[in-house]
């Protein structure tokens, strides 16, 4: 966030609060007066209130409502339960490539995770990333 503002990419920052690494609490505390009118601290009550986020005219993200990610497509998760995220995200969002994997996935760890509501197989899901490190990609071989 910082480097976003001192770039001039992003004008404002408006948050109820916000966590900054060593480096980035220094040039905080470096470049406090720079940062005065760039950084706004709200109650929860108005930074994550779904009516006055686009009077705000900003870019909210808060246990995400709306997704457009990977150049895919784009999914409404308004007042979906996290399994049925899951699908949209899958169906709209993921590259088509992994789609049959993610699907798998979600299907076995509903079935047979320990959170049906929340459904996770976090030894399998970790394993991705451990994929990727090791061979350069995600997708299950």
């Amino acid at each position: 966030m910082l480097r976003l503002l001192r770039s001039g990419t992003m004008t404002v920052a408006s948050a109820t609060a916000f966590s900054l690494s060593d480096d980035g609490l220094a040039g905080l505390r470096a470049n406090i007066a720079a940062h005065r009118d760039k950084i706004i601290l709200r109650p929860q009550e108005i930074s994550n209130h779904p009516e006055v986020i686009p009077r705000l005219g900003c870019l909210a993200m808060n246990g995400m409502i709306e997704a457009d990610i990977t150049e895919q497509g784009i999914a409404d998760l308004r007042g979906l339960p996290p399994r049925r995220r899951a699908r949209q995200i899958i169906d709209h969002c993921a590259h088509p490539g992994y789609r049959p994997a993610l699907q798998d996935y979600l299907d076995r760890a509903t079935a047979t995770g320990p959170g049906r509501h929340t459904p996770h197989m976090l030894g399998e899901a970790l394993s991705w990333h451990v994929r990727y490190l090791k061979e350069g990609t995600m997708r299950p071989g």
